[in-house]
């Protein structure tokens, strides 16, 4: 698609991607004991890393650091969900015999997700970054691994990883994005974060965490299922461990356009997985 194209469709899509056809609608949520398992094992992941990364996050009190670091990790983030829109629709191809409802329900889901990159990209219209640029950034090492582990785990075991990632994104968001986007707006003003809020607002007024959840538990009925849950998830974010290392590499390195190596990368990701 050429730019002049892509420009077009961003103008018309904006609205469309606030809409949402897909929402949590089981009144009961399924397997609560082991929802509050896994939400303790997010928050000591998410405070692990964050000691992790507070050498490099404390670089961000600089106001030109900090914009370079939202331009990049938003342009990622439109990377990502387009990406994973191609990714997604599988997931209803497995199902569609084995579980309908799984079928339908994640088609929904991952239809509105897929249009989401508009939300991020609005914001990075509003600070002068267009499509052109967006779409002319190659996605990150770290994108293209978790790419590379959905499809195929995928097609090796089933749709859960992929589900999983669902749950895994939808609750970090919610954990981690509010106090983010305050720092940002406080530096970069409150346009900036218009599309991301937008975001956050539809997925708890549909409550996307839960349906992410209830979904990913139609595939879980085993304790080995509830074990290969888990790891999953320690995999999902040791991916994006290596991801808040990839841009940092990328807007504090000398080189500007720089790219984290496969050993920077994949580090975090065994870190991460021991955890």
């Amino acid at each position: 698609m050429n730019t002049v194209n892509v420009e077009i469709e961003s103008r018309g899509s904006y609205e469309e991607a606030e809409v949402s056809n897909s929402r949590n609608t089981q009144s009961t949520l399924a397997r609560p004991d082991f929802r509050k398992t896994c939400d303790a094992l997010l928050v000591t992941l998410l405070e692990d890393g964050n000691r992790r990364h507070a050498a490099m996050m404390a670089r961000l009190a600089d106001p030109a650091v900090l914009r370079r670091f939202f331009i990049r990790s938003t342009i990622e983030n439109v990377h990502r969900i387009e990406l994973m829109r191609k990714i997604n629709p599988l997931v209803c191809v497995k199902a569609a015999t084995s579980d309908p409802l799984l079928c339908k329900k994640w088609g929904l889901y991952a239809a509105d997700e897929g249009l989401h990159s508009r939300m991020f990209a609005r914001d990075l219209h509003t600070l002068g970054v267009g499509d052109d640029v967006i779409y002319a950034t190659r996605p990150l090492f770290s994108t293209e691994l978790l790419c590379g582990y959905l499809y195929h785990t995928l097609e090796e075991e089933g749709p859960m990883a992929v589900v999983a990632s669902g749950y895994y994104v939808e609750s970090i968001s919610r954990m981690s994005q509010p106090g983010w986007l305050d720092k940002m707006e406080a530096v970069l003003g409150a346009s900036a974060t218009r599309g991301s809020r937008a975001h956050l607002l539809l997925d708890a007024q549909d409550e996307h965490i839960d349906l992410a959840w209830n979904l990913s538990m139609r595939l879980v009925k085993t304790p080995a299922d509830e074990r290969r849950f888990v790891e999953h998830v320690k995999k999902l974010h040791g991916l994006l461990a290596a991801y808040v290392g990839e841009v940092f590499e990328v807007v504090l390195g000398e080189d500007a356009g720089a790219s984290a190596t496969t050993a920077d990368v994949v580090r975090p990701l065994r870190l991460e997985q021991s955890a």
